[in-house]
């Protein structure tokens, strides 16, 4: 196993602290890769996809949202998801100051989940000139939670008169993943959000709409697996977005699989190397 080196500090923002953890590989960097993780979890869970593609070459760095993990905000609460664009820009920004190197090298950016979200928000936005490619699994495009249609509507008028009011999460390790040892891990991990706020739910559905309305304006490649048995985000409206993006793209319904497609024991090696192949495929062109 190649030697890597994890680095992990604070950026000092207006908003407060964003923690950030990087991996860079033991040589000079061939590309660099930026992780946005999902709802109510945080940086620490792709630690294996950071390991992964520093052993490959690439220096990746992984933040921790704002409202999640080790960085600044009320819990699993945002007021739009500008707020969290501005974290993706900023932990971007701040790895190509501390490696200027970077600037010059193919980039690739990998949501999962409401990450997904956040990315293919980032993806329809001006790019960096040398972002290359793009990644999604399970992209929280449309809600899967089988709640009573009463919830939504009165988390949407809450999400108005007061949208910081919480909401306990509803679903647990065996919801996302079929691995045993991953549900425990999710079950008993200090730092994982079991909350929400309606405040969140009504900005997720606004950053959704934005988003299918505006697939023609991806202009990367893009890969997405989605699991067809997934609980909380709904595969069909992943097809359908795919279905419209305009790029040189792939796309997969992985079957008999949940929502953490890459946490599903038979996919996370095949699914890291379909990931590698793509960005080195793209990163070529």
């Amino acid at each position: 196993m190649t030697d890597i080196a994890t680095k992990e500090e604070y950026i000092e923002t207006a908003k407060g602290r964003i923690f950030t953890r990087r991996y860079l590989p033991a040589a000079a960097p061939v590309a660099h890769l930026l992780i946005t993780h999902g709802y109510g979890e945080h940086s620490g869970r792709y630690a294996f996809m950071g390991h992964f593609f520093a052993e490959n070459g690439f220096a990746v760095t992984t933040y921790d949202l704002p409202g999640h993990g080790l960085t600044y905000g009320r819990r699993a609460h945002i007021g739009d998801y500008s707020e969290y664009l501005a974290a993706l820009n900023t932990a971007l920004t701040k790895a190509e100051e501390a490696n200027p190197a970077l600037k010059d090298l193919p980039l690739f950016v990998f949501g999962h989940s409401m990450g997904g979200l956040i990315t293919a928000r980032y993806l329809e936005s001006p790019l960096p000139k040398n972002l290359k490619a793009a990644a999604l699994t399970s992209p929280y495009l449309g809600c899967n939670i089988p709640l009573p249609k009463i919830i939504f509507t009165l988390a949407r008028i809450a999400g108005v008169i007061c949208p910081i009011f919480a909401i306990k999460s509803t679903f647990t390790g065996k919801d996302v993943t079929q691995n045993p040892e991953i549900i425990k891990e999710y079950d008993e991990d200090p730092l994982m959000v079991r909350r929400t706020t309606t405040g969140w739910f009504r900005a997720s559905e606004k950053c959704q709409k934005y988003v299918l309305s505006h697939a023609g304006d991806v202009s990367v490649p893009l890969f997405c697996w989605a699991g067809d048995t997934d609980k909380l985000a709904l595969p069909t409206v992943t097809a359908n977005f795919m279905d419209q993006v305009p790029t040189k793209k792939t796309f997969r319904l992985v079957e008999n699989c949940y929502h953490e497609v890459l946490n599903e024991a038979p996919y996370r090696e095949p699914g890291l190397k379909a990931i590698l192949d793509w960005f080195k495929e793209a990163g070529s062109n």
